[in-house]
């Protein structure tokens, strides 16, 4: 079968004056984005018009993105250059079919099975079309579905909400459930993407339930790929509850709108603005507020090891005055720098790591208070196909101008997360 892998075959191969835009479609189809790689497909097809493997590869990512009909004339192409390529024949039924051109897809599925009779899936194919007599084109759209289900110990589970108004020491056992439904548009490059998602985290500890959060939300991400430039908008909303759902906490509206450009074939930078409005409830001392978000993600792959500088800055203004002298989610100023680093140990064992810090001024503290924050992760997976295990341990060192807000913090979490897409 031909599958994107012969991109990368093919930018393998020797030296030609099409070797530059095959090296461009593999990046690209390594980070996603079958619309450029297809028009880097186009560039070694203009260079090479008679280069069966690129012609086959370009019908491919054309089939990807819906563009059924452009996968037709590829295909068309490659059988006038040799007309025993079987697979080519197989993906241009396919393309036929979508198209409801039963005609054209039922003669090409009689030639193909004509040399082939035994071909399992030529045979599943020609079911296909028996059972159906009036051909359509599938729905672009597909389902999206993911679960996380972990369990594990926080040593300061207070500071898991943005709307506690102080530190504290609270540690606890944790079980956290996260899933999320939705839908995505295939075609494109998936232009278009929604979701609803629920995250619960439950303590055994019964009288730390004020602290238990549970946060149920929806977002709307559209993509929209620009030669090599992806630019992205993406909406959230989200309802933040404790104590299961007994008591309302906080609402927060998020867009975002961040743009992502290659530089060379193992570089990506990415740029991000965005906001938070958050609506305080059940907490007279913490207004509304606004954040203005601001960052930089530089990214680096080589080889199995895949690491990112993220530089992000954090303005907020609360809508309402306040006098709380102990306020910590509104009116602070912030400024933070991480490094991550990701690569795959031995077959489907994987590992991750970040680390870094932030600096934060809290303009309504009484005091002026600053705090500097030192934070750290280790974690490992394993894949399993459509679901893998997962292990992490993060620790949080927090110096503050006014010791009661100094605070250290240690998690451990293991679980497992699947998905379908």
């Amino acid at each position: 079968m031909i599958t994107l892998a012969l991109i990368h075959c093919l930018a393998l191969g020797s030296a030609t004056a099409a070797q530059a835009a095959l090296d461009a479609a593999a990046a690209a189809v390594d980070r996603g984005d079958l619309p450029t790689a297809a028009l880097r497909l186009k560039e070694a097809i203009a260079a090479d018009p008679d280069d069966v493997e690129a012609l086959s590869a370009a019908g491919l990512v054309a089939l990807r993105l819906f563009d059924n009909s452009e996968a037709v004339r590829l295909f068309d192409r490659v059988l006038a250059l040799d007309p025993y390529d079987d697979e080519a024949r197989l993906h241009r039924t396919t393309a036929l079919w979508r198209l409801g051109d039963a005609t054209r897809a039922r003669g090409s599925i009689n030639d193909l099975l004509a040399r082939q009779p035994a071909w399992p899936q030529a045979l599943a194919l020609n079911t296909h079309l028996d059972e159906r007599a009036e051909l359509a084109a599938p729905s672009p759209w597909r389902p999206l579905a993911r679960v996380d289900v972990s369990g594990g110990y926080d040593s300061n589970l207070m500071l898991l909400s943005s709307s506690v108004a102080e530190a504290s020491q609270s540690s606890t056992a944790l079980m956290a459930v996260d899933a999320s439904l939705g839908t995505a548009y295939a075609a494109n490059g998936r232009p278009v993407s929604a979701f609803a998602h629920v995250t619960s985290l439950q303590s055994p500890d019964k009288q730390l339930a004020d602290w238990t959060s549970t946060l149920v939300g929806g977002a709307l991400i559209g993509r929209q790929w620009l030669d090599e430039l992806e630019a992205v908008v993406d909406l959230r909303y989200d309802e933040l509850f404790t104590n299961s759902f007994a008591t309302h906490r906080q609402r927060v509206m998020s867009p975002t709108l961040y743009g992502s450009l290659p530089l060379g074939t193992t570089q990506r930078l990415r740029l991000l603005v965005g906001a938070d409005y958050r609506m305080l409830f059940n907490s007279p001392q913490s207004p509304d507020n606004v954040t203005l978000r601001l960052g930089v993600r530089d990214t680096l792959t080589i080889g199995r090891v895949t690491a990112a500088l993220d530089l992000e800055g954090r303005r907020n203004w609360a809508t309402t005055n306040t006098t709380a002298a102990t306020l910590r989610s509104a009116e602070f100023l912030e400024g933070a720098a991480h490094v991550t680093a990701d690569t795959t140990l031995v077959g489907e064992l994987a590992a991750q790591a970040l680390a870094g810090g932030s600096w934060r001024r809290l303009y309504q503290s009484a005091g002026g208070n600053h705090e500097r924050q030192l934070d750290g992760q280790v974690g490992l997976r394993y894949g399993l196909g459509w679901a893998e295990l997962h292990a992490e341990y993060a620790f949080t060192k927090n110096f503050a101008d006014q010791s009661a807000f100094s605070f250290t913090r240690h998690a451990v979490f293991a679980g497992v997360r699947a998905w379908f897409d």
